[in-house]
């Protein structure tokens, strides 16, 4: 029965997030609040369907807690799409972890997501945000998550880049 229980989560999840990409296609800024990067980390990582020990690779440093104008739910739904590449990232390594950092900046304040996977290939990075582009063709990958994370964090009023080294890692 938990098994079940645990599935029926992981499907609710994963429905809550492809509607969240669909709702994405025209994102309304009447709803935007003030909010905390601290607590919608910690949302995001209570909240995620973590496979068994998938957690205990996820590390957090939060040098500072900064606020921004947006939605919480939707950046919670960022951090899902950027934690569920870095965990697909570090199991087809079969090696890895992923970092968590919020830096507050005097011009810029950063919230970053660091794998040590497997990196992207240099003649795919250029088009990580493009929309329906995925490299995981028999994975199930839409190519919609990065675009999403793209258009959620450009209606915020930031921007979202990305940087990879080939067998090395990946950060957003």
């Amino acid at each position: 029965a938990q098994h079940i229980e645990a599935e029926v989560s992981r499907s609710n999840f994963i429905v809550d997030m492809l509607l969240a990409s669909a709702r994405a296609g025209s994102l309304q800024r009447d709803g935007f609040a003030v909010h905390s990067v601290k607590r919608c980390v910690d949302e995001a990582l209570a909240c995620y369907p973590f496979s068994e020990r998938e957690r205990d690779r996820v590390s957090v440093t939060m040098h500072d807690d900064f606020r921004f104008f947006g939605s919480d739910t939707l950046l919670v739904y960022v951090l899902y799409n950027l934690l569920k590449n870095a965990l697909q990232a570090i199991k087809a390594a079969g090696r890895g972890t992923v970092l968590i950092e919020c830096n507050a900046g005097a011009s810029q304040n950063q919230l970053v997501v660091t794998d040590t996977g497997l990196g992207i290939p240099g003649d795919v990075l250029p088009h990580v945000f493009d929309p329906f582009y995925t490299t995981r063709h028999s994975g199930g990958g839409t190519g919609m998550g990065l675009a999403f994370c793209h258009k959620v964090i450009t209606a915020f009023g930031g921007t979202i880049g990305c940087e990879s080294e080939q067998g090395s890692f990946t950060r957003f």
